[in-house]
């Protein structure tokens, strides 16, 4: 069959997509002839270009379409995708009569309303790589597509899932990302890093989070040898930063150290430098000196809150004691690392606010501060509202609506800004006027011209080149790391 594979994912910076790499190139060691329409590295082109280019060469049996996420989770400026996936499924409906199969992340999180919606086909649901080449089997011997795991269908005004998702239970089954299939250079100029998956799953039940409902809750590791490898792979690609996409690099523990030891014993530090996201429990020296070591120059903390009454509220495994011993591992090894806060969460108060606050402020780090938090089908966090009657029956929840604790909803925002603004190495994403590290496409600017690193130097450099904050600005005073403890206290405290 000829099958063209599209990344509906435009947002920037760029992100290089590997679970349309992987299904594309499952695809094509499955006899198929795989054309790849990358809208995200053509976002500054119409879309009718890509298209005409890559349908006008031949007839297409199957359009798969690649589904990064539903919007950009922020509150400030939510972006929801679903009316870009409509044009694009249209302007290809427009080019072909071959049918239209939906995936990836944005299509799993809700896989029959997702179809329904966008007006395709099919889907897949969960991981595509080994059911794609089955589906485009049945499809070519027009066969029933019903019992495949994970396949949607839309039959008429019907949609139905004929399964529970497949999960590729055995790690040696996993295949490499594609990378020959797009232009990886593009990436790496526009978005400044590659991407490298270590394992799937995650044990964790965070009640705002969709990983255990994507990966599932047991954890699969990828050999290290095979983690290793993919390293390598974009280092000899020229790429100087990756990140490790896992939702948690550093759980198991041991699964960790083993890829900073051979990455360390195979010379990459080196070459390339990487980035990873934590949680704070399970955190050990040993693992914060493996990971400098092996290149690791920005570690993201998912800490979310340090006040007990907040953690428990959010479902997040450990205690503010973890997020202590974490930091002073990190800072013993000279890790670059920040905790993410998430604040308004269940049973958030201006009491727990201000006491997550002083707690942090003591630790002298780099903070990042959230408000909201984006309510995704099938978690916890919606049945939360649902009870508190912050969404109702019929809310659409493809489109972002968000939780905030009624006990803080007028007053948090005001109260994060001052924190910010008194508090060094500290941003408030989306509300201090400085880019958002994830979703700015101003910050592209900075990769083209050659600056590659972590998130937090990348908006400093922004900032530097675009003269973007004031001096008299306090969020733009020279850094120190040597800000007394009582200072920062004080100034939380004052919140």
């Amino acid at each position: 069959m000829r099958v063209a594979v599209v990344n509906a994912n435009t947002v920037w910076p760029p992100v290089v997509p590997l679970g349309m790499l992987l299904i594309a190139g499952a695809a094509r060691r499955s006899g198929h002839t795989v054309i790849v329409v990358d809208l995200c590295v053509m976002r500054e082109t119409a879309l009718e270009e890509p298209l005409e280019v890559a349908f006008q060469d031949g007839h297409l049996d199957a359009v798969c379409v690649a589904l990064r996420n539903l919007d950009s989770a922020n509150p400030e400026a939510p972006g929801s995708t679903i009316s870009d996936l409509q044009r694009i499924i249209a302007a290809c409906r427009d080019r072909s009569d071959a049918p239209i199969i939906l995936g990836g992340s944005g299509l799993s999180i809700a896989p029959k309303e997702m179809v329904a919606a966008v007006n395709a086909d099919l889907g897949i649901c969960g991981e595509g790589e080994e059911v794609l080449p089955l589906l485009l089997d049945r499809l070519a011997a027009g066969q029933p597509v019903s019992g495949l795991p994970g396949v949607v269908e839309r039959l008429g005004n019907d949609t139905t899932a004929s399964s529970q998702p497949q999960r590729i239970t055995e790690p040696a089954r996993f295949v490499r990302p594609a990378l020959d299939l797009i232009d990886l250079q593009a990436y790496l100029r526009l978005g400044g890093s590659g991407s490298v998956q270590s394992k799937r799953g995650c044990r964790f039940s965070c009640a705002y989070c969709t990983y255990p409902g994507l990966e599932g809750d047991h954890i699969r590791c990828a050999s290290v040898d095979w983690v290793v490898g993919e390293v390598e792979r974009l280092a000899a690609a020229g790429a100087k930063h990756f990140w490790f996409v896992d939702s948690v690099f550093t759980v198991p523990e041991g699964h960790a150290v083993s890829i900073c030891k051979e990455l360390c014993r195979r010379g990459l530090p080196e070459h390339i430098m990487w980035s990873a996201y934590a949680t704070p429990l399970g955190f050990t020296a040993e693992l914060a000196e493996r990971m400098r070591r092996a290149g690791c120059v920005e570690l993201i903390f998912g800490t979310d809150a340090a006040c007990t009454q907040s953690l428990r509220g959010l479902r997040k495994p450990f205690r503010p004691s973890h997020v202590a011993s974490a930091t002073q591992y990190a800072k013993g090894a000279g890790l670059d690392f920040a905790h993410h806060l998430l604040f308004g969460g269940p049973g958030e108060t201006v009491e727990t606010v201000k006491e997550t606050l002083e707690f942090m402020a003591a630790l002298d780090c780099r903070l990042g501060l959230d408000a909201g938090i984006r309510i995704y089908p099938k978690t916890p966090i919606e049945r939360t509202a649902r009870k508190e009657g912050i969404i109702g029956p019929e809310t659409d929840l493809l489109e972002p609506h968000f939780y905030v604790s009624r006990y803080v909803e007028s007053v948090l925002d005001g109260i994060l800004l001052s924190f910010c603004r008194s508090v060094p190495r500290t941003r408030f994403f989306g509300r201090d006027g400085r880019p958002h590290p994830y979703t700015d496409p101003r910050l592209v600017e900075v990769y083209r011209r050659g600056f590659v690193g972590p998130y937090w130097a990348v908006i400093d450099e922004y900032e530097r080149i675009t003269g973007a904050c004031s001096t008299s600005d306090p969020l733009s005073r020279p850094i120190s790391d040597s800000v007394p403890e009582t200072g920062r206290v004080a100034a939380a405290a004052a919140y």
